[in-house]
């Protein structure tokens, strides 16, 4: 028995284990490598005392979490942690040198907590969880940050998301008529600070994270109140409003574009949408890169954006080329063959190779015609559904709605899983009810693939009834006989997933 006080040498011995990752002469941020990350899970008892047992830890899944350069909320990608004794570990693909990412934990396939790390391609991470007897986490120790630090960065990034889009207007609406000097004016020096004041609170912003940390709060200001001039005019205010000039937009010139500091993002808040934003709004929308080469499409853009930003740097000109790629990729069109040589010969960090990973990605995908049918009308009983139309075949079946989160970073977690299950005879089959509005169904579904159905809500209320679900996502794992041999409400974490699939697989 051993206190805990004297295990926090445990975390430095167990770094020294790691090996280094010598990726130290890269010269550009924008890498594809390896992040190491081991975490020594400690079980403690009511006394804060070490207890020596795995039964706990057997039923333990730890994730690490990152968000790509150009991934959407809800699309953070997940690496299972192998355990070796007490040690969790992996080598996690990331895109860049060093990352915030996190940790997710799980207990028998539910969600108790997790945190954010540092992630580096150049050194390890190693942390220490501790978990008492129940399964839930005590507390964390960090080598970059103490665990305080790291919750008042999450709660930034919370408060900045959940920021009232009402106040990015003037409480005057008549500046509008005085032209976009008068209302830029007032948004710098009413709106901006009130959104800082409104995030921060009484929250001190850690000296390690200032830098990133409160480049992510210009980045989203910039996203949601600056660039987005006309589209906020009318939603927010139901004003029409004439597009402004690019000097406009002039306070892109106040974000760092430094990589280490604009690429450094928690995985709440996506970089891809200040990209988007900059390519969708100003001037009505700058020119998608089409077959263009990149340097002269850059041309046209640097020329443009030199009205809003004294310098425009070449990352952030190979990033607008790049989410211009990967918007038509979004899209269902995939790269044509001169867009690809241009991409190879042109683009000189790996930003090549994640625009044309996302593209084989999008060629490949096993689902790439989906079958919509919207039974809000009809009446709709799931046993009868699965037995007409797959007739001795398992099937899966996901609960989601198209307003759902979690629905959708779930939906993105399976999508490797199902692909792997491409020559199985397993059927999956994505159900979500009319609170789902028609068109963001059809936008949405397609892009999921597999047999999307629409039902009524009160259809929905009965499944969720019938198999005493408590929310969504929810799943059913039909075996071959349509016989029910899994179901649970939340996604369960990939192994689990994964399990549930090979009971009922051929």
């Amino acid at each position: 028995m051993r206190k805990v006080s004297i295990l926090i040498s445990i975390l430095v011995q167990f770094i020294g284990t790691l090996s280094f990752i010598a990726n130290s002469k890269e010269s550009d941020y924008v890498h594809l490598g390896l992040a190491k990350i081991g975490v020594r899970a400690i079980v403690l008892d009511d006394e804060n005392c070490v207890v020596n047992t795995d039964s706990i830890l057997d039923q333990i899944d730890i994730y690490a979490v990152t968000l790509p350069i150009f991934a959407k909320t809800e699309q953070e990608k997940l690496t299972l942690l192998e355990r070796d004794g007490y040690i969790f570990h992996a080598e996690v693909p990331t895109e860049i040198l060093e990352n915030i990412g996190g940790i997710r934990v799980y207990n028998d396939g539910h969600f108790i907590g997790g945190t954010p790390i540092l992630m580096s391609q150049e050194s390890p991470m190693g942390i220490i969880i501790y978990i008492d007897q129940s399964g839930t986490i005590r507390g964390v120790h960090y080598p970059y940050m103490d665990m305080n630090k790291w919750m008042t960065t999450s709660s930034i990034s919370e408060a900045a998301l959940s920021c009232n889009p009402f106040m990015f207007v003037p409480e005057d609406i008549s500046l509008y008529q005085k032209g976009w000097e008068a209302v830029n004016d007032y948004k710098m020096t009413e709106i901006w600070p009130k959104f800082q004041q409104n995030i921060l609170k009484d929250n001190t912003v850690p000296e390690e994270a200032a830098d990133w940390l409160l480049n992510n709060l210009k980045i989203r200001f910039a996203t949601q109140c600056v660039l987005t001039y006309t589209l906020g005019a009318k939603i927010l205010a139901n004003l029409d409003v004439e597009e402004p000039p690019m000097a406009a937009y002039s306070f892109l010139d106040s974000i760092n574009y430094a990589p280490e500091v604009l690429l450094k993002n928690t995985t709440m808040m996506p970089v891809r949408d200040l990209f988007n934003a900059i390519l969708r709004y100003p001037e009505g929308g700058l020119p998608p890169i089409g077959d263009l080469s990149i340097h002269k499409w850059q041309t046209e853009i640097d020329s443009k954006l030199s009205q809003a930003m004294q310098t425009r740097p070449q990352l952030l000109l190979d990033l607008l080329a790049a989410m211009s790629y990967i918007q038509q990729i979004e899209a269902g069109q995939q790269l044509s063959d001169t867009q690809i040589t241009n991409i190879n010969t042109e683009l000189q960090n790996d930003l090549c190779k994640i625009i044309l990973n996302r593209n084989a990605k999008g060629a490949n995908l096993n689902h790439a015609k989906p079958e919509l049918l919207d039974l809000v009308n009809k009446p709709f009983n799931l046993k009868e559904f699965i037995d007409r139309n797959y007739p001795g075949s398992p099937v899966v079946i996901d609960l989601w709605n198209t307003w759902c989160g979690p629905c959708k970073s779930a939906i993105y977690q399976c999508e490797d899983i199902q692909n792997e299950s491409i020559n199985s005879n397993v059927s999956f089959v994505y159900i979500c009810d009319e609170s789902s509005p028609m068109a963001k169904w059809e936008k949405d579904a397609p892009q999921i693939g597999f047999i999307q159905l629409r039902i009524s809500k009160e259809a929905m209320n009965d499944l969720i009834e019938q198999y005493k679900f408590i929310g969504f996502p929810s799943y059913l794992f039909f075996d071959s006989e349509h016989n029910v041999t899994s179901s649970f409400t939340s996604f369960p974490g990939e192994r689990i997933y994964r399990q549930c699939l090979g009971r009922i697989a051929n």
